[in-house]
């Protein structure tokens, strides 16, 4: 399991605005590339191609043709993706799913991540008709190819970024 290192404050808000593209664009998918360039600062890139199932490998081209070591992705899930199985908790928690976890694994080889992946979502408390009913915040799901390993809401994750950096 790779372990979570706070993003930086520059990070934290390209998370955000992930989130926040998804909820004001037609519940589209948004996904962003993290590397080092050779100083160690974090370059991100962010995917052209926001679509219904998000297609990563522009981003990370782009940091791979510019010689930057990668160290994660990101992207965002819209909150039409409630199943019975989140009704019947009485939450919508953004995770990643089977395929974002297949996916995970392949970079994992081909790019050797050092850090967790992100999924970006509304949390989110239902009734038990599925209907929202409070508590909506955006909120980072870190997971690994083998499953989520934690959920944090945006505000504190750039709280603890702010600290640290």
């Amino acid at each position: 399991m790779c372990s979570i290192e706070i993003p930086t404050v520059e990070e934290v808000d390209a998370l955000d605005k992930l989130g926040a593209n998804t909820e004001a664009n037609g519940n589209n998918e948004y996904g962003m590339s993290v590397a080092l360039n050779e100083s160690g600062e974090a370059v991100i890139k962010n995917t052209t191609n926001n679509s219904k199932d998000i297609d990563m490998a522009p981003a990370l081209k782009a940091n791979y043709d510019e010689g930057n070591t990668h160290i994660y992705d990101a992207h965002s899930h819209p909150i039409g993706l409630i199943d019975p199985n989140d009704v019947s908790k009485g939450v919508y928690v953004p995770e990643s799913s089977s395929q974002d976890r297949k996916n995970r694994a392949k970079r994992e080889k081909a790019f050797n991540y050092t850090r967790p992946s992100v999924v970006v979502g509304k949390y989110t408390r239902l009734n038990s008709n599925g209907n929202i009913v409070t508590d909506q915040f955006r909120s980072a799901t870190f997971y690994d190819s083998k499953d989520d390993i934690g959920t944090i809401p945006i505000i504190k994750l750039r709280a603890l970024s702010i600290k640290v950096y």
